[in-house]
Parts: C-alpha cells; structure tokens; sequence
C-alpha cells in the first residue's frame, strides 16, 4: 500500500512538472519561433528591395546599407523599416563587392540574434 502511494504522488508530481514546462516553456519557444519567421521575412523583403534598388539605380548596383532600401508603397506599418534592430535579430548587408565600372554585383544579407 505503501508503495503504490508513493508511486501515485511521484506520478502527480511527474504530471505537474510536465504541465509547468508547457506552460512556462513552450510559449517562450514559440515567441523565439515567431522571431525566426519574422527575420526570415525580412530577408524575404531585404533581397526583393536590393533586387528593386538595383533595378533603378543600374549605374550603383545594389545598396550596401539598409538606409538606401525602402519600399515606395509600403504594405503595412513594418513593411518598408528597413532597420538594423528587429524581431530580436541584428541586420546587416555586408561583403560589399564591386565590379571593375565601381557598380556593386555582390552583397550579403545577415540577420545575427540578439543575446
């Protein structure tokens, strides 16, 4: 008798614990995993601007800094923020190459966490 309530009250204590983790836990997981999404759109958006950028401004390229790229008719609030500092994430194009007419021909877009 003995053992089996010891064994129902490591069972509830197994059970609470587990709760706790996918209560306390997994919401902190998912809002990392929204923060993924989210950078990873913006790299999304960054390589469609650079491709826009350089579209219009063939003599130059592509950007080399954020600041130049900006949508012309932003979609919603966040759409055209081309900032370093988002979504927990720090942007950055860089590695910067240019061809032999000073045109840039190669860029690389990165988004780095936040620790």
């Amino acid at each position: 008798m003995w053992l089996l309530k010891t064994a129902l009250v490591g069972l509830a204590v197994f059970i609470a614990g587990l709760i706790a983790y996918i209560l306390v836990v997994s919401p902190g997981r998912v809002w990392v995993s929204a923060n993924e999404a989210a950078a990873v759109g913006k790299l999304r958006d960054l390589n469609d601007f650079q491709r826009k950028y350089a579209a219009a401004h063939l003599e130059k390229g592509f950007a080399c800094t954020l600041s130049l790229l900006k949508s012309a008719e932003p979609r919603n609030r966040t759409d055209h923020d081309m900032t370093s500092t988002q979504f927990g994430y720090n942007f950055a194009i860089i590695n910067c190459r240019l061809d032999a007419k000073g045109r840039v021909i190669h860029y690389q877009a990165t988004a780095v966490p936040i620790k």
